[in-house]
């Protein structure tokens, strides 16, 4: 054939594109020991015993983007499994590829037990296809056994509602729906699908019935006075309790609630509503702590010292020097006093009080 045809140019030029190519992969397949082989000389880390680097991963976190630094990294980051327990997923979206990777994740865990921190800052307005639903299907459908902390913020529509759920080791768990209002619960925590709650979060939405009796935290945000009575009443092994916004509701004279159990009481109202309402009704006899954040609300000295804590932490309380140093008078008990952002008191007034007892302003010791 013609040296000058031009198919047997291409013919040609095609034969040493392919050999250069073979020769190419054959020097990177040579390369890659060689690089393995300086990163380890050269870098420190890699030098490091694994366990080490194991320790140091654990305090590191996120194991994917660990992995992704180089392969040795992502081996050892791979052999890792409770790098992988704490499952975090934070998105305006879920897509069918953050349940592969929840599923992937999950797997890499090893049957550890897992803490689960979903965030779905979806906007109500989005249309888009969204697969928040599927993914909490296949997270409960397969790891609803392992899951021993569980946070999940997002809006409740869509949340599915699983019926039957069974969560056998879950301690603590963290609901929040920002919504305007509150909803029906997405998740049926109860005495029997939950029986090892003691710590529980709600926001934004109603505490569930039968109530879990095995509950000791308590977290109600926004709520109101009788739902505060009625878990106060439900719940009698309960030594942590945060209330707030704190609203009213129709409680005419209700009667004493004693919360044997109850040592720290934490109370916030940007409303009107006054919390005496609430503080009036309840017999505390082993009240150890009492936080009262009132910026719009008259500051109920009278029930702050019938309760009589020993730490009595306000913040955003209109309340001045004279009334602090009447407190401090009729609480002889009160052990700490802390005050955060409170209007309008003096420096030396504050070190007068502090000479009454352990006194803190803003975060620093009078």
């Amino acid at each position: 054939m013609d040296d000058h045809d031009p198919r047997a140019q291409l013919a040609a030029l095609e034969s040493e594109i392919a050999r250069l190519h073979k020769l190419l992969a054959k020097l990177k397949a040579q390369r890659a020991p060689l690089k393995r082989a300086i990163n380890r000389s050269r870098a420190p880390f890699l030098s490091l015993p694994v366990e080490l680097c194991s320790e140091i991963f654990t305090l590191a976190g996120n194991p994917m983007i660990l992995g992704a630094v180089c392969s040795a990294w992502r081996a050892l980051a791979w052999a890792m499994p409770w790098l992988w327990a704490t499952v975090t997923l934070d998105t305006t979206r879920v897509t069918a590829t953050h349940v592969e990777l929840l599923a992937d994740w999950v797997h890499r865990a090893n049957g550890l037990p897992l803490h689960v921190e979903l965030g779905i800052r979806r906007e109500p307005s989005t249309h888009a296809p969204d697969a928040t639903a599927d993914l909490l299907r296949t997270l409960f459908r397969d790891s609803a056994h392992r899951i021993r902390a569980l946070a999940v913020s997002g809006p409740c529509a869509a949340l599915p509602h699983i019926p039957h759920l069974h969560l056998p080791i879950l301690t603590h768990a963290s609901l929040t729906c920002p919504c305007p209002r509150p909803h029906p619960h997405p998740l049926a925590l109860t005495p029997t699908s939950a029986p090892l709650l003691h710590s529980l979060s709600l926001h934004n939405l109603p505490l569930p019935a039968p109530v879990p009796p095995t509950l000791t935290h308590l977290t109600l945000a926004p709520t109101t006075i009788a739902a505060a009575l009625a878990a106060l009443s439900a719940l009698p092994s309960l030594t942590h309790l945060t209330l707030g916004p704190l609203t009213a509701s129709q409680v005419l004279d209700p009667a004493p609630i004693e919360a044997h159990a109850l040592t720290h009481l934490a109370i916030a109202s940007d409303t009107r509503t006054q919390p005496s309402e609430l503080l009036d009704a309840l017999v505390l006899p082993n009240l150890e702590a009492l936080d009262l954040t009132l910026p719009n609300t008259p500051f109920p000295a009278l029930s702050v010292v019938r309760l009589a804590p020993r730490t009595l932490r306000l913040e955003n309380v209109r309340v001045g020097a004279t009334l602090l140093q009447q407190l401090r008078a009729a609480l002889p008990g009160l052990t700490n006093l802390q005050l955060v952002r409170v209007p309008g008191l003096e420096r030396k007034m504050l070190r007068a009080l502090g000479l009454l007892g352990p006194l803190t302003y803003d975060g620093e010791e009078v």
